[in-house]
């Protein structure tokens, strides 16, 4: 289990999950999950994984439907 938040004991799992129901930054993120930003380190990390599935998801839709 990785986990993106320490302090909130949130993981890259409830990360996803989080955007995948239409989160697209890191406060809507933490509140998803029913928690608030405490040290704030994480914020960097969630906003590299919603860069990511945001570049995914953009690839899968340039793919030309067969």
């Amino acid at each position: 289990m990785m986990f993106v938040c320490n302090c909130n004991g949130i993981t890259k799992k409830q990360v996803d999950l989080a955007i995948n129901s239409g989160c697209n930054k890191p406060s809507d993120i933490y509140a998803a999950c029913g928690k608030h930003p405490k040290c704030g380190k994480c914020i960097f990390r969630m906003w590299d994984i919603l860069s990511d599935q945001s570049q995914q998801k953009q690839l899968a839709e340039s793919v030309p439907a067969e």
